[in-house]
C-alpha cells in the first residue's frame, strides 16, 4: 500500500505481497469492516468504507489512532490487551464472537478477528469485523412493535399484531391460528393479507407448509412453495412463493398454534427475526389460553342460566 499517512511514524509500509493496487481493491471493497493496526498497540492505523459505515464514523480522521478494544462494548483489562497482542505478534490468529459498540454508541454483536502479516514495509494487524446479528435493526423494530401491542388483549392482540408484523418485515401476508387437532386444521384468529382483514380462513395440515411448525420448529422457506408442497390449497389460492413460520406453545409445552408469515415474493430472513417472532408467539400463546379460559367461564355462566 503506498502513500500511507500514519498517526504515528513508527511504520511506514509500501507494498502487500508486492501487490498494491490488488490489496487496495480487496480493502475497499470488502463486505466486512476491515482495520489496519500498527503491531506494538494495536491503535488502528487505517479503515476500509466499510468500517466506517459498521462503526458510524463520518471519516477516516475519527478512527484513526484509537485503540481497536476502545470499539469493544467493555473495554479488555490492560493484562488481556497485552496477551492478545503478544500472541497475534508470534503468528496466531484470533477469532471471537463478542458485543462492540459504535462510536455513536450502538451496540451489535460481531465476529473480530486479527493475524499479522509482514510487508515490505514491515509489519501490520489486518483484523476483520462482521455483524453477526443486526442488533440496531431488530431493537428498534422490536421495541416499536412491544409498545403498540402492549394494551392490546385477546382477539384484538392478534390483530394488531398481524399488521404489525406485514410492515415490519415486509411481507404480504401474516396469520395466528390455532389448531384443531380433532380435524387436523389450522383456523385463523386472524389473518391480515395485503391490508385487508381476512377471517374465517382456514387449512389442512397435512399437506402444509407448516408440518415442521407443527412438530414444534421454526421454519423457513424463502422461495419456491408450490414446487415444495403442491397439494397445500393455501399457497395457490394467495400465490404465496416465502414463508416464515414458529409454533405458538401452550403452557403444557404443546404447540396449540401457528405464527406465520407469507410474501408472493422470494422472502429475505431479517437478521435475529426467528427471535422476534418467538417473544410474540410466546405471547399469542398467553392471549390464546386467557380466551380458552374466558369462553370457557362464559359458556358455564349461560348453562347455569339455562338452567
Amino acid at each position: 500500500m503506498r502513500n500511507y499517512k500514519l498517526y504515528t511514524n513508527k511504520l511506514r509500509p509500501s507494498l502487500i505481497n508486492g501487490q498494491d493496487a490488488l490489496f487496495r481493491a480487496v480493502f475497499d471493497g470488502s463486505p466486512d469492516a476491515i482495520f489496519l493496526l500498527h503491531p506494538d498497540d494495536f491503535h488502528i492505523v487505517d479503515c476500509n468504507t466499510k468500517a466506517l459505515k459498521l462503526f458510524q464514523a463520518d471519516d477516516k480522521n475519527e478512527l484513526s489512532g484509537c485503540d481497536i478494544f476502545s470499539l469493544y462494548e467493555s473495554e479488555p483489562v490492560e493484562f488481556s490487551k497485552n496477551s492478545l497482542i503478544e500472541n497475534i505478534n508470534i503468528g496466531r490468529e484470533h477469532s471471537q464472537e463478542l458485543p462492540l459498540k459504535s462510536l455513536k454508541g450502538n451496540i451489535f454483536w460481531g465476529s473480530f478477528s486479527a493475524r499479522r502479516v509482514e510487508t515490505a514495509g514491515g509489519a501490520l494487524i489486518i483484523s476483520r469485523v462482521r455483524r453477526v446479528v443486526d442488533y440496531m435493526k431488530t431493537a428498534e423494530m422490536l421495541s416499536a412493535m412491544i409498545k403498540q401491542t402492549s394494551k392490546a388483549t385477546g382477539y384484538k392482540y392478534f390483530s394488531v399484531l398481524t399488521e404489525l408484523l406485514c410492515k415490519s418485515f415486509g411481507v404480504s401476508m401474516a396469520m395466528v391460528a390455532r389448531i384443531d387437532k380433532a380435524g387436523n386444521r389450522a383456523v385463523s384468529l386472524n389473518c391480515w393479507n395485503k391490508g385487508q382483514n381476512i377471517e374465517n380462513l382456514s387449512f389442512d395440515l397435512e399437506v402444509s407448509v407448516s408440518q415442521n411448525v407443527m412438530r414444534g420448529y421454526t421454519t423457513f422457506y424463502p422461495s419456491n412453495l408450490a414446487e415444495m408442497f403442491p397439494d397445500d390449497k393455501l399457497i395457490r389460492q394467495y400465490n404465496t412463493v416465502g414463508y416464515l413460520g414458529t409454533p405458538v406453545f401452550c403452557a403444557a409445552g404443546e404447540v396449540c398454534g401457528l405464527l406465520i408469515l407469507m410474501d408472493d415474493k422470494p422472502m429475505e430472513e431479517i437478521p435475529n427475526s426467528r427471535y422476534v417472532l418467538s417473544i410474540f408467539a410466546s405471547r399469542a400463546g398467553a392471549e390464546l389460553e386467557r380466551i380458552q379460559v374466558e369462553e370457557s367461564y362464559q359458556q358455564k355462566i349461560r348453562e347455569l342460566e339455562g338452567r
